[in-house]
């Protein structure tokens, strides 16, 4: 088993096309730590819960414009 970050961080280490699919964290925790952590691991975006779908739906659009 691995946790988000451990995932990331295995994406990542893909050969190309695969590690550049977008990553979104969704994690109740909003510490300045936790998302540095979140992008250290090679998070492209972050979405703290509870979440609103728009924010979301705003996040998946920005980075969509970046593929």
């Amino acid at each position: 088993e691995m946790d988000g970050y451990d995932a990331t961080k295995n994406i990542r280490l893909m050969p190309p096309p695969k590690n550049k699919i977008p990553i979104i964290a969704m994690t109740a925790s909003v510490t300045k730590e936790e998302i540095d952590k979140c992008f250290s691991a090679g998070m492209d975006e972050y979405v703290p819960k509870p979440f609103q779908p728009k924010d979301l739906l705003a996040k998946m659009k920005g980075l969509r414009n970046k593929i």
